[in-house]
């Protein structure tokens, strides 16, 4: 989730307007930065793009002050919440794409691949995520922080937040909206036998393009 600029001049380059599908394939992927997703929305989408980012953490002046600039706080049970309404408006030069939007995931999809879909869920007239429930934190979330133990002096990173977005149907915003598990053959033929991220691999067996793409 890095160089947004090259994402965006890949997709000046093979978008043609008769394109009825975007598949995001964000799978094994660590995250990175958020305004890389924000600008390729804003370069492909011809709607604006609204979500809402909405985290919990427990109360304290140290988080407080750490995150102090991402919205508006408000106390939830026993968390402290952080919220704010997010518009992504399209680039004046942008596609104008207004076909359905795909992204798969798999188990090790994290930080701001997360994030991504996270607001996707957000909006399911426009987004489908298809693939394996995460095995990790997920969803919209604070960067970790440092932490010192006052006895040992022991300096420690973690996180601290949830994405609360999903409500009660998706507490830990890890689902998917069409489950689809790996199978251990494709995995190993990904390996040694095909090269798993070229085109006629993606196209002809992938099954996750192929249940996406109806063939």
């Amino acid at each position: 989730m890095m160089n947004a600029q090259w994402y965006i001049q890949e997709l000046r380059r093979i978008y043609h307007p008769k394109i009825e599908k975007v598949i995001f394939d964000l799978r094994s992927n660590g995250g990175g930065d958020d305004s890389v997703w924000h600008e390729i929305l804003r370069n492909l989408i011809k709607q604006p793009f609204s979500y809402t980012y909405y985290v919990g953490m427990n109360d304290h002046e140290a988080l407080r002050d750490a995150v102090s600039s991402f919205g508006d706080f408000e106390k939830r049970d026993k968390l402290l919440t952080v919220r704010k309404e997010r518009e992504i408006i399209p680039d004046i030069n942008t596609l104008g794409f207004e076909g359905h939007l795909y992204i798969l995931q798999n188990k090790y999809t994290y930080s701001a691949a997360s994030a991504f879909v996270s607001a996707a869920m957000q909006n399911k007239e426009r987004f489908t995520v298809v693939g394996e429930t995460s095995r990790i934190i997920s969803g919209y979330t604070f960067p970790a922080i440092l932490f010192k133990l006052p006895n040992s002096g022991l300096v420690f990173s973690l996180g601290f937040s949830i994405d609360l977005s999903g409500g009660n149907d998706n507490p830990y915003m890890d689902k998917v909206d069409i489950y689809i598990k790996e199978h251990i053959d494709e995995y190993i033929e990904k390996l040694f036998d095909y090269d798993g991220y070229s085109d006629a691999y993606l196209i002809e067996r992938e099954r996750l393009n192929k249940h996406v793409n109806g063939y």
